[in-house]
This record gives C-alpha cells, structure tokens and sequence, in this order.
C-alpha cells in the first residue's frame, strides 16, 4: 500500500464503498446521554467478564508487600497474588481510616 495507491481507492478496496461522512454523522446524531448509557453498558459488561477471569492468577513468581520492616502480604502464604493484593487493600484502607480518625 503505502503511497503506490490514493488513499481512497484503498479504502473503497476495504470497505467496498466510498468514502463519506455518513458514520460521522451517525456518531454525531447519538445525544450524549445514550452514548454515555450505551458506554457504561458497555463498560459494565466487559468488566463482568473480567471478574471471573482472575480468580485463578498465577504468575509463576512470589509478591510480597512490605512497609518498612512489616511484612503486609505475601502471595506464596496467602495462595495467591490476589489474595495477596486484597490483603494490601485492607491494610492501606485501615491506614487512611486512622489517619482520618486522628485528623478530625
């Protein structure tokens, strides 16, 4: 391809029609409010997915998080990696939850 052929003759090739502004313009008629509902359907969708696709994360290599000399969590004792991060969680969303306390 490349600049051997025009531009729209390529694209006429792999589409099989002309180019136009017909798919702008139908993009530009959906009101913001249906785009914005169709995307979190989207959005929504693909992350439902996502969620039992992880269960089962193994990377073949130990995580360990630390603070100074506190060991918060370790994959190779809790099993796995998300375990692993959901102990993390907990331990930084313990934090910030004193750290408010001690600051009102």
């Amino acid at each position: 391809c490349g600049n051997s052929r025009p531009f729209l003759e390529i694209v006429k090739e792999l589409t099989g029609k002309e180019l136009s502004g017909e798919a702008w313009i139908r993009a530009l008629e959906e009101s913001v409010d249906d785009k914005i509902a169709r995307e979190r359907k989207e959005y929504d969708a693909a992350i439902a997915g996502q969620k039992n696709e992880c269960n089962d994360l193994d990377l073949d290599m130990t995580v360990r998080f630390v603070d100074g000399d506190t060991l918060i969590a370790d994959s190779s004792e809790t099993g796995n990696l998300l375990e692993a991060c959901k102990q993390f969680e907990d331990f930084v969303a313990a934090r910030v939850a004193a750290s408010a306390a001690t600051s009102t």
